[in-house]
């Protein structure tokens, strides 16, 4: 099939080209313009009907946290596009949750998925795994499992027999996770127009803090970009948030300064509720506050779930609601990201109506001064949908297909009609 692509393109040529007269340069140039318009042709995985002429490609997306790992195994057509209304190609053929506590190290839960997924005639060619730490050099290290667990991107590689095992951060997974929602996926909070082209960046709370942003690139696609906002520092606003502050700075330990993690997010949560029950020890509701102290890790749910029905539990929510909203404007002033700003996290849907049916959320949040109007022309979306990161896993690895059967299909095509020219020159000549 390809040789009778490349004949019908040397016919084409010929037409207006005189080959003997056709320099290396211009027809490299030639030629690479051409692949473009060829549709990828990749030797992978048939598909289970074997009557069907149409091949895939396997990936792997992953979502590594502290607690659990999370793979999916993806049959992706070969020459597809990667995302069609918003949501990427290809179709899930098998997913797991592992326990990471329960396993020696990481390549012994990608063994065991492959070999659960049943992958035999041919092994996936990219894994991308959204991690929660920072990546250095492909490498994450995770030190809140009791063994400790590293996960080495090129060591997968060849121990898998994987082409491409890409580390990305868990957050930046979330951001390219952003480029897949669907309108029913996201609320508009204000009345600002989304400005095409222009830079895109989300915050969310959920156990942690986090802020990634986005920017488009000549090719269409967006590329996104880490960051560590959620550990900048918090900042009081009123009295009584300094009296906070310094009661979690001592208890902490710290001299000077904390993240603002500590407060926007649901363990924040917690730290707010545990300040309040101590500075009001008459407002404290028993049955709560046994429930709260027994939760544990869960703590910051505790006080969530009881917000509507309990005064401490819902002045800890407006309190985190406020620090959030400032928090997110600072962000939205570093990036000015009129493509959209969207809040992201479990922290926010499961607590919809502290950011929908009042506005302290966006009111903190264009108290900038000066500043406020620039900020109000910006579009905010709180997304409702918390499968971001595995999402945006599954979307990166669906580019650096593309980027990899493009280079492939390019060099392939090229060498071809190097070929091809040779031999026209050479017969030319004779």
């Amino acid at each position: 099939m390809e040789s009778e692509k490349l004949s019908i393109i040397r016919k084409i040529l010929s037409e207006f080209v005189v080959f003997s007269e056709l320099t290396d340069e211009r027809f490299s140039k030639l030629i690479f313009s051409m692949s473009y318009a060829m549709p990828p042709v990749v030797s992978s995985d048939l598909t289970s009907d074997t009557s069907s002429v149409y091949r895939h490609d396997l990936v792997i997306s992953g979502d590594c946290g502290g607690t659990n790992t999370r793979l999916s195994l993806w049959r992706i057509p070969a020459g597809g596009v990667a995302y069609q209304d918003s949501v990427t190609a290809g179709n899930i053929t098998f997913a797991r949750k592992y326990h990471n506590e329960n396993y020696a190290c990481f390549s012994d839960v990608c063994h065991l998925f492959l070999k659960e997924a049943n992958v035999k005639n041919s092994l996936p060619v990219v894994c991308v795994l959204a991690c929660a730490g920072p990546i250095l050099n492909n490498t994450v290290e995770f030190t809140n499992i009791t063994d400790g667990w590293k996960i080495d991107g090129p060591g997968l590689e060849m121990e898998l027999g994987i082409p491409t095992v890409k580390l990305i951060n868990d957050f930046v997974a979330m951001g390219y996770g952003l480029l897949t929602l669907m309108p029913q996926e996201y609320i508009t909070l204000n009345d600002a127009k989304r400005e095409e082209g222009m830079p895109i960046a989300t915050i969310g709370a959920g156990t942690g803090l986090g802020e990634c942003y986005l920017t488009a690139g000549n090719d269409g696609h967006c590329s996104c970009y880490a960051s560590e906002g959620g550990h900048v520092d918090f900042s009081p606003a009123d009295a009584l948030e300094i009296e906070l502050y310094n009661s979690l700075k001592n208890e902490l330990g710290c001299d000077r300064r904390f993240s603002v993690e500590r407060i926007v997010s649901g363990p924040g949560l917690a730290n707010i509720y545990r300040f309040l029950a101590k500075k009001y020890p008459e407002k404290v509701e028993k049955t709560v506050h046994q429930a709260f102290l027994s939760a544990k890790s869960l703590q910051g749910k505790i006080v969530g779930t009881n917000a509507k029905t309990n005064e401490l539990c819902n002045q800890a929510m407006e309190i985190l609601v406020d620090a959030y909203g400032r928090e997110a404007g600072s962000a939205m002033l570093k990036y000015l990201p009129r493509g959209g700003f969207y809040i992201t996290g479990g922290l926010a849907p499961k607590n919809l109506d502290y950011f929908t049916k009042t506005d302290n959320f966006l009111k903190a949040c264009f108290d900038k001064g000066r500043m406020g109007p620039v900020l109000k022309a910006i579009p905010i979306y709180l997304v409702l949908t918390e499968d971001l990161g595995e999402r945006g896993a599954h979307y990166y690895a669906r580019q650096l297909l593309e980027s990899k059967n493009s280079r492939v299909l390019s060099t392939k095509t090229s060498n071809e009609f190097v070929q091809e020219k040779t031999t026209v020159q050479n017969t030319v000549k004779q």
